[in-house]
This record gives C-alpha cells, sequence and structure tokens, in this order.
C-alpha cells in the first residue's frame, strides 16, 4: 500500500481503528491517509500539509502529528513554517493554523482532549494551547530548560513531563495551575530522551549514556533501572493496559520490548546517597523519619502499597526530620521514596 509519499517514517492510528495517518520524510509536506482493513488496506486520500521537519538531536526527532481521543481532528507541528496546524478527521483537510515560533517539534494531549503541549525546540519553551468545539486556542507560552525534546501527559497527575535534553531534566507542567512543578534531574552522565506513561501513570524514564562505559537504563517510576541492549531513541510507546513497552534502538536493529507485571519487578541495588531511620514499626498513628545524612533542604515523599499503586505524596518535608501521620492508610506494607529536587535519595518500607 503507498503511504502518500516518499520514505514514510511515522504513523499514528484514528482511535476507531479504521485509519492511519502516515507521515513521510521524503515528502515533507502531505500526510497519507491509509484506510485499514488487512491486506486490503489502501491510500484513501493525501492531505496537503505544511512544512514537516527532523531535529537531529539524538539521532533524528521528526515533527509530530498528534490524534485528539475524541477522532475529529489532529495537530500537526508544521516545524518548517512556525506554525500548529489543526486537521479535520471529518474533511482530511487543514481548518485551523496557530503561531508558535520557535520550531514546533512534539505534541502531546491530555487524556479529557481539553489541553496540547507543543515543544517549541529552538525557543526554550512549550505552548499550552485549549482544545474545543473543534478549535484550538493559544493560550500561552512558558520557558523551559535548553533544547526541550519529547512531551507526554501522565494520566495519575493530570501533568506533562518535558525533556529538556540540554539540561539533562524531565519538567513537569501543571496546564489547570500554569506552571511548572519539582524537575527530575537525569544522575550524572545519563539525557532523558522520554517519559512515557501507561493509563494510570507509572512513569519511565528512558535514559540515555553519554559516557562510553556506562550502559543505558529504563528507569521505573525513579527506583527500579533496567539496563538497555544499546543506544535508545526518542521514539518509545506503551501499551494502552500500561502492560508492555517498546523501545528503538536502530543502531543495532533492535528493539527492546518490556512487560510490566509488579510482583516480577527486580531492581538493581543503589548506592543512595541518605539512610533513613523509621520509628516506631509497626506504627499506629504517626510514624517518624530521621536521618543524618539530610539538611538544610526539602525533600518529597512518595508512599506506594504492595501492588506497586502510589497511594500518597507529601512535599516540602525537612529533610532530616519528619514524620507522618497514618491517616487513611490501611494495615499493611508500603514502600516509601524520598526525593531532593526530584532526585531519588533514599528508599525503605513501611508497615502499618
Amino acid at each position: 500500500t503507498s503511504s502518500g509519499g516518499s520514505n514514510p517514517d511515522l504513523i499514528r492510528m484514528h482511535p476507531d481503528g479504521t485509519r492511519a495517518y502516515v507521515l513521510n520524510a521524503g515528502s515533507s509536506d502531505v500526510i497519507g491517509v491509509i484506510a485499514v482493513d488487512g491486506a486490503n488496506s489502501f491510500l484513501q486520500q493525501v492531505i496537503d500539509v505544511g512544512n514537516m521537519g527532523v531535529s537531529w538531536t539524538n539521532f533524528g526527532l521528526r515533527s509530530d502529528l498528534a490524534i485528539h481521543p475524541g477522532g475529529e481532528l489532529a495537530l500537526l507541528a508544521a516545524s518548517f513554517d512556525d506554525e500548529l496546524q489543526v486537521i479535520s478527521l471529518e474533511s482530511n483537510t487543514v481548518v485551523q493554523t496557530v503561531d508558535l515560533p520557535g520550531f514546533p517539534l512534539q505534541i502531546a494531549i491530555s487524556d479529557d482532549g481539553f489541553w496540547a503541549v507543543v515543544t517549541l525546540k529552538n525557543a526554550a519553551a512549550i505552548a499550552l494551547l485549549a482544545i474545543g468545539n473543534g478549535t484550538v486556542t493559544l493560550e500561552d507560552t512558558f520557558p523551559t530548560g535548553a533544547n526541550p525534546t519529547r512531551v507526554s501527559y501522565d494520566p495519575a497527575t493530570a501533568r506533562f513531563a518535558v525533556c529538556s535534553n540540554d539540561e539533562r531534566r524531565i519538567e513537569y507542567f501543571d496546564p489547570n495551575e500554569l506552571q511548572f512543578g519539582t524537575p527530575s534531574d537525569a544522575p550524572d552522565d545519563y539525557t532523558p530522551l522520554a517519559a512515557v506513561y501507561g493509563p494510570a501513570g507509572g512513569e519511565l524514564q528512558l535514559l540515555r549514556s553519554d559516557n562510553a562505559d556506562l550502559p543505558h537504563y529504563l528507569l521505573f517510576e525513579g527506583a527500579a533501572y533496567f539496563e538497555l541492549p544499546a543506544l535508545p531513541i526518542h521514539y518509545s510507546d506503551r501499551s494502552t493496559d500500561g502492560r508492555y513497552a517498546v523501545f528503538c534502538h536502530p543502531g543495532s536493529d533492535q528493539i527492546s520490548v518490556f512487560s510490566f507485571v509488579i510482583e516480577h519487578l527486580q531492581t538493581l541495588s543503589l548506592q543512595l546517597p541518605w539512610t533513613y531511620t523509621v520509628s516506631p514499626m509497626p506504627f499506629a498513628e504517626r510514624v517518624h523519619f530521621y536521618s543524618p545524612d539530610a539538611s538544610g533542604d526539602q525533600v518529597d515523599l512518595i508512599l506506594y502499597d504492595r501492588s506497586g499503586k502510589r497511594v500518597l505524596k507529601q512535599d516540602g518535608l525537612p529533610a532530616g526530620n519528619f514524620s507522618l501521620p497514618r491517616a487513611q492508610l490501611p494495615a499493611g506494607s508500603y514502600f516509601y521514596q524520598i526525593h531532593l529536587h526530584g532526585r531519588l535519595m533514599a528508599v525503605g518500607q513501611l508497615i502499618a
């Protein structure tokens, strides 16, 4: 089946599964619409669009196409025109353009379909857009770290995760608060290429090693490290049920497929900088955390139950000495993480 152009390099599926939209590296101003019917699939139409392109950061990241969850429209980053183009998926035509100076590149849409965020690679910024009644409105732009590349939506926190390639961190933007929260800094010698989420969250950070002597990693929820077989690139995806994630390694002609069943997760032994004494254990009303290693700043605490579900998050706690009320926690065992400015500093177990 023809892709509608030459050198096809990106496909997006319509939510109802009947159509595929193909972007072509060799035909930067057309999108092929494929009617999907197994062996009988065919090129239905070609959509004339703006001038798409490729950023060569980390071996290439192309102009993005994002399909709205409702299936009525799609958003296209016409990077070399400095535009976002709105495509009607009923008429297969461009029905609106939004000026976005700064090389718009990657796009993410919230699960409710109301918000969209676009990375402006050359402007070190993101654009926040509101979607309603088939119309897209630019709300504002917000500065990020240098060279923002991938952006993803986390349904668990209703935030957008923006990868800053040059700052080596992931920044988390809340569209309802119109501000960034505490970023997640990558470990030394690593660059975060993507943050990937399942339907209930469960962040996967794709970490590229910038040191030839260190492996590349997939980091699960800030605690579990999985070594990758070769250099990864930005492109990755996760199944709709969150159980599987796929990552590309073009240099070795490989892909990595990960299956996430929480009982089978294995973690590497990490040499974390802080150790906490937690008492009493088990605790009935309040548990106390003390660390002689931690001082001088505020930390964030995240609590997970045995299934791996996040059940509590407390921000702005004194680093060296704080307490946590049991509140509504049922009896059982829990696992905690303590983060300083997005960096994992300590982990441990609680028994209530």
